[in-house]
């Protein structure tokens, strides 16, 4: 359980990371490198610790990782395609 909650918390970092540096990749200014190399790395050194020390817990660590990236992924989705719509326009009547 322990695996899944730490890599829980990790997906979710590695979440708003990927977010901000896709962000900064497509606004058009300098990327954040920086960024890139952390939401990389992070997830890497969460997996190689629990492989290191709690090696039961590996593959509950990497499906906590999975859960809000794919999850996080969706809701931003739907979040940022319902604020796009907006409400329907209201019909017309013709004469």
């Amino acid at each position: 359980m322990l695996g899944f909650i730490s890599g829980f918390v990790c997906g979710l970092i590695q979440f708003f990371l990927l977010r901000r540096f896709a962000h900064s990749v497509t606004s058009g200014g300098k990327p954040a490198i920086g960024l890139g190399l952390l939401q990389l790395l992070l997830p890497a050194a969460l997996l190689m610790g629990c492989a290191f020390f709690m090696p039961a817990n590996l593959v509950w660590a990497a499906t906590g990782i999975a859960c809000p990236l794919i999850g996080g992924a969706l809701i931003y989705f739907l979040v940022s395609t319902k604020r796009r719509d907006g409400p329907p326009p209201p019909p017309s009547i013709e004469p």
